[in-house]
């Protein structure tokens, strides 16, 4: 499980075949924001099922707010091929 202080020098902008998306970049995968927690109990859980269910996802907090987000990565296969 990963766990971000902070994703503002992460951001970029994703193409996907949906169009641009606004994500970010770790660890030379893209990822999209699939949700939005309140407390970082409530953001483990949702990354820790995830997990068990054999995908991958991250956790970011957002300093200036205090929220936290699950971002899951870019399948190759919504990248556009360049």
């Amino acid at each position: 499980m990963i766990i971000l202080k902070d994703s503002s020098n992460l951001e970029v902008e994703v193409d996907t075949t949906w169009g641009r998306e606004r994500g970010i970049s770790y660890l030379g995968w893209f990822f999209l924001l699939t949700n939005t927690y309140a407390s970082l109990k409530e953001a483990i859980a949702a990354c820790r099922n995830d997990l068990d269910a054999g995908l991958l996802s991250i956790v970011v907090e957002d300093k200036s707010t205090k929220i936290f987000t699950l971002w899951c990565p870019v399948p190759n296969e919504l990248l556009p091929n360049d």
